[in-house]
């Protein structure tokens, strides 16, 4: 079956009160809630966006949990930032682009499986653009 038909979980949001931060519970959090996903409701991959400024979501999501970029959702918020659509495949390679620190993305090309640096990103936005925009609310992280 295709991708787009796989049963699949989405993250909406994810927050820790600033004093409780660095303790590891949106690690938990999101590892609970991926375990559930896949165990109980058989999905294959998990996906979320992030704000591309938001470089503490980013590691945790890329470095910490192993995420990759599926493309990005242009002016997906409110106050018209771009966000990193983001995926976790359960139980098989993660594929994609890694953000780097600069914010460009590094792509993996499919067919030689080698990655390379491009400019332009892919974006999911021209498929997605409708939908993105009645799912935005004001104030969205």
């Amino acid at each position: 079956s295709t991708q787009s038909t796989w049963a699949h979980g989405h993250i909406t949001s994810l927050a820790v009160l600033r004093s409780h931060r660095k303790l590891g519970i949106a690690t938990k959090l999101m590892r609970a809630s991926q375990n559930e996903m896949s165990s109980i409701f058989g999905a294959k991959y998990v996906s979320l966006h992030v704000r591309k400024s938001n470089q503490a979501a980013i590691h945790l999501y890329q470095e910490t949990l192993g995420f990759r970029v599926n493309g990005v959702e242009s002016k997906y918020y409110a106050d018209n930032e771009d966000a990193f659509d983001m995926r976790f495949y359960f139980g098989s390679k993660q594929h994609g682009g890694k953000v780097q620190p600069d914010g460009s993305v590094v792509w993996e090309e499919k067919e030689n499986k080698e990655s390379k640096a491009v400019s332009e990103k892919p974006s999911t936005s021209e498929n997605n653009d409708e939908k993105s925009k009645s799912r935005r609310r004001k104030g969205k992280k």
